[in-house]
């Protein structure tokens, strides 16, 4: 579940997927956009093709993964963001 401070219920956007599932997650690190992980206390930026995401954290993990078409829409739907330090999505 979201935490309502990190994440503005927004769900008029189309641009913003909910990643459930391990063929969603190799579907959309395949093609070009962002993942964004999100927990309790804040939510990472991630390019979809970052290398530290992989198959089996996805699996592991407890966090919610999104995906996005463009910053400019994580910017708008998301709050306490920060950038991943290996892919580095704003350059």
């Amino acid at each position: 579940m979201f935490n309502e401070t990190l994440y503005t219920m927004n769900d008029n956007s189309s641009k913003r997927t909910k990643i459930k599932t391990l063929d969603e997650f190799k579907r959309y690190s395949s093609c070009e956009g962002y993942i964004i992980l999100v927990n309790y206390r804040e939510a990472i930026i991630h390019k979809s093709k970052c290398s530290y995401l992989n198959e089996k954290k996805f699996e592991n993990s407890k966090k919610e993964y999104l995906w996005f078409t463009e910053l400019d829409e994580i910017e708008n739907e998301l709050e306490n963001t920060r950038s991943c330090r290996a892919c580095n999505p704003f350059d």
